[in-house]
């Protein structure tokens, strides 16, 4: 009975983060938090229900999904801007 609302809740988050990504606000870069659970409750889903490749499916999903959430959730480094030489602009007239 738990594993029925496991995979509903799967669905459910990983369509919220599938919304979060196609807004593409602001928190378009948390859909990968929102893939990463849903991608564990798919594994937790699979364990209960005994579907062994399943499961062994969705870890292949955590481990893409946790390769997302560094990727997109690590903080910026500031862009430096250093005033252009005086020579060199005036060279690329």
């Amino acid at each position: 009975m738990l594993a029925n609302y496991i995979d509903w809740l799967a669905l459910v988050v990983g369509a919220l983060g599938s919304l979060l990504w196609a807004h593409n606000g602001p928190a378009a870069k948390y859909a990968s938090v929102c893939w990463l659970f849903s991608s564990l409750l798919w594994v937790a889903f699979a364990w209960r229900s005994g579907l062994p490749p399943l499961g062994a499916r969705d870890l292949r999903g955590v481990a893409v999904t946790l390769y997302g959430c560094y990727r997109w959730l690590q903080p910026r480094q500031p862009v430096r801007v250093t005033p252009q030489d005086p020579a060199r602009r005036a060279a690329a007239r």
